[in-house]
């Protein structure tokens, strides 16, 4: 494929992103989040969006485990391949994604339709969850079967609006675009994990403090998880700040109460789903 790997605008938002990960690693926020999979010690990973390999390393420090990442923005797959190597693991960027862009700013995505071939401890796998794509999904399914499936911090660019492949969908805003995207993860992880492996969301938010805004985060995420056999069954949270001058701005995600969130204080909330035991 000899089309770009990725847009200028994904350039922009590998750089931005990459603040808020520095600021996040200072604070230890990736570390919290793989410890939130100690008690399952996962050995073989799929991970939904690399950003610019923070959390991929954080599992890799905590675990030594096989992953495979799915990252629609080459350009986060290029930063996170240098990361991750830098630090002494085997890793493998595939780029499967061409772009195209057009003056008013859209650009239209195409994918390569050959067979996907992993061979390192960490393979990094440009598919776009959002798009069909019976080559990607088609390989995770004929993978062995995953101990843990982890989203964390579902970010994206320009709500993916500029997409022409997407047009169809009329993503809104960032939030419709990251609830649209755990709600396909949800679906995927119910169809590659091991009985017993987990699926592990991490999002960003109003503290849940208090038991009713604990209920109404896994009450969103029970609704999330209705159309698969996962059942969701832990809630952690830690108290976190967010870059002041440069990076991408926190969009919340949602309750079901309607009610509006106190953006006082921040924290990372981790919600765990399982998938039940043959």
């Amino acid at each position: 494929m000899e089309l770009p790997f990725w847009t200028n605008e994904q350039t922009g938002y590998r750089d931005s992103w990459a603040c808020n990960a520095a600021h996040f690693e200072k604070q230890d926020c990736y570390q919290w989040m793989a410890e939130q999979l100690r008690p399952l010690q996962p050995q073989r990973i799929l991970d939904i969006g690399c950003g610019t390999g923070e959390g991929v390393l954080a599992l890799l420090k905590a675990y030594s485990p096989t992953v495979i990442s799915l990252e629609e923005n080459g350009d986060c797959i290029r930063h996170s391949s240098e990361t991750i190597a830098s630090a002494g693991y085997d890793v493998e960027p595939i780029h499967r994604l061409g772009y195209e862009e057009f003056p008013d700013g859209t650009h239209l995505i195409y994918r390569s339709n050959e067979p996907i071939r992993v061979s390192r401890q960490v393979s990094l796998v440009q598919a776009d969850v959002l798009l069909p794509d019976t080559t990607a999904f088609g390989f995770l399914e004929e993978c062995p079967p995953f101990d843990a499936v982890t989203i964390w911090l579902m970010g994206t660019v320009m709500a993916r609006q500029t997409c022409r492949n997407l047009a169809s969908a009329r993503i809104a805003d960032g939030q419709n675009y990251r609830l649209r995207v755990q709600n396909r993860i949800y679906e995927l992880a119910d169809r590659v994990l091991r009985p017993g492996g987990w699926l592990q969301v991490v999002d960003r938010g109003e503290p849940p403090r208090t038991q009713p805004l604990r209920d109404d985060l896994i009450q969103g995420h029970r609704e999330q998880a209705q159309p698969t056999s996962l059942e969701v069954f832990a809630l952690e949270y830690r108290e976190y700040t967010e870059p002041k001058n440069k990076g991408i701005n926190m969009v919340a995600s949602p309750g079901t109460s309607g009610r509006i969130a106190d953006m006082s204080t921040l924290a990372m909330f981790s919600i765990l789903s399982r998938k039940p035991a043959l």
